[in-house]
């Protein structure tokens, strides 16, 4: 004996997953917006404040972060501000919008998925406590969802100015993180086997992608030479005189 739903029932159980989600996202809202910033977060913002002062990542100050790290957390703290309140409604955009893209990565198929996707991972991220709020590897997910997002209209849509914020997305998910930039060339790769299959050009596509990831390029380039001088520290300590110089080190925090 096999049961079937009518259209009715579904549509009321479609409404029913909606509202519980909704409700879910409702409560991660009320629930943490008392949250203070702590753990790696403060590191990042004391090292903005030196950034600010003309201080120079890895030369004056001891840190291994990538440069992307620094930039976003210097947007971040201009748009919503450096205090808790604020720091909370940037993390809510964050999963905001990777929600977002997750609906439209799933629209041709069923946009319900997205929402499920997106809420299961802010309730995910929430459990893990204010300790993971905001971190660099949330950031690295939002924009690699928010990369794909444009990539999946661009190819649907044939419109290839859109793989332009793909690329600005990538290309500073890439800045965060040296172990991503391995796969950089198989996420561009996406439109060309599709559209090739469509007997279509992807050399717009690419060029587009391309620009993206040289804008990236361009905004971390002032980071260069102390890059250089970072690596030299890594692999040669004594003969850079890391350990006599005078740094400024970034102050325990008591976590």
């Amino acid at each position: 004996m096999q049961t079937t739903l009518t259209d009715r029932q579904i549509y009321y159980f479609r409404f029913l997953c909606v509202a519980v989600l909704l409700a879910g996202a409702a409560c991660y809202v009320v629930f943490t917006i008392h949250w203070q910033w702590m753990w790696d977060t403060q590191v990042m913002h004391y090292i903005v404040l030196l950034l600010n002062h003309g201080k120079v990542p890895y030369k004056d100050i001891y840190d291994i972060n990538m440069p992307g790290a620094y930039l976003t957390e210097r947007w971040a703290i201009g748009i919503f501000g450096g205090g808790d309140l604020g720091w909370r409604l940037y993390e809510f955009t964050l999963l905001g919008s990777m929600t977002g893209a997750m609906i439209v990565i799933a629209l041709p198929y069923d946009w319900l998925a997205g929402l499920f996707a997106g809420v299961l991972f802010s309730l995910q991220v929430g459990s893990m406590g204010p300790w993971q709020a905001a971190e660099r590897d949330e950031v690295m997910t939002v924009l690699i969802f928010i990369g794909y997002a444009f990539l999946m209209i661009a190819v649907r849509k044939a419109r290839p100015a859109l793989m332009l914020p793909f690329g600005l997305a990538m290309g500073s998910c890439d800045s965060h993180q040296a172990n991503s930039i391995s796969v950089r060339s198989l996420r561009a790769a996406l439109p060309v086997l599709v559209l090739r299959r469509q007997s279509k050009s992807p050399t717009a596509h690419i060029l587009f992608a391309l620009a993206g990831f040289a804008i990236c390029a361009r905004n971390s380039a002032r980071f260069s030479v102390a890059t250089a001088r970072l690596r030299a520290i890594l692999l040669h300590p004594e003969q850079t005189g890391f350990r006599t110089t005078r740094h400024w080190r970034i102050p325990r925090c008591g976590c």
